[in-house]
């Protein structure tokens, strides 16, 4: 009786503040809550910061299947390299934070407020993942998983083992807590070797746009 008096006196205060909280599901431990202070700032379920790079500078592959390739000619005595290696290069344009769909994807108070999202609503983020004749979707997202070290889907959809507890810092008045997916956007790439020993590209490159399978927390400084 206590501890149901307590809970409901908690969500009175913080209701009375300004803020608008979601009860995270307490079915198992949780992250701890949350100081980041920056303004934007991304962290994963596991609480460990994340960046992404909207403005396409790019993820180049990286020492997976496609970043230890050798581009250049390799020595063979017989010269019959040719078909001899097949292999895939992903390479990431850019990433971008995608808020899910779904009910209480987003929850916003004033300063010093604690916010959370609750662990027991399943949220979704689309995307698209468009294969081509010479790299299959399986391919691709093997190539992904290589090359830039994430795993994607076309969709993700789900509950979050963490309710991303965060306190909106003292000298904001009003952040905002948003759970989503980082999205990638990028192509995949089909290398065939040649009569000389060089990997040369062959034919149309895979196209994604599609979510990382994971959770990440956004904190927006509204004002």
């Amino acid at each position: 009786m206590k501890k149901t008096i307590a809970t409901l006196v908690l969500a009175t205060v913080l209701v009375g503040t300004g803020g608008t909280m979601a009860l995270a599901d307490e079915s198992g431990p949780d992250t701890p809550i949350s100081t980041d202070a920056t303004e934007n700032g991304i962290v994963s379920e596991d609480g460990s910061p994340r960046s992404v790079d909207e403005g396409g500078t790019g993820t180049g592959a990286g020492s997976g299947s496609g970043g230890g390739l050798q581009h250049s000619p390799v020595s063979s005595p017989s010269s019959l390299c040719e078909g001899g290696r097949i292999v895939y290069t992903a390479r990431d344009a850019s990433t971008a934070f995608t808020v899910a769909s779904g009910k209480d994807a987003t929850v916003s108070g004033e300063s010093d407020i604690t916010l959370s999202i609750s662990r027991s609503t399943t949220f979704s983020v689309g995307g698209s993942i468009t294969s081509t004749t010479g790299v299959s979707v399986s391919a691709g997202v093997a190539a992904v998983k290589e090359d830039i070290g994430v795993t994607i889907s076309a969709n993700y959809s789900g509950t979050s083992s963490s309710s991303g507890s965060w306190k909106v810092p003292h000298n904001w008045k009003l952040g905002r807590l948003e759970i989503g997916s980082i999205k990638h956007t990028g192509s995949v790439q089909r290398y065939v070797e040649n009569k000389a020993c060089k990997l040369v590209a062959s034919g149309d490159p895979l196209r994604y746009k599609a979510p990382e399978r994971g959770w990440s927390f956004r904190h927006v400084h509204v004002s």
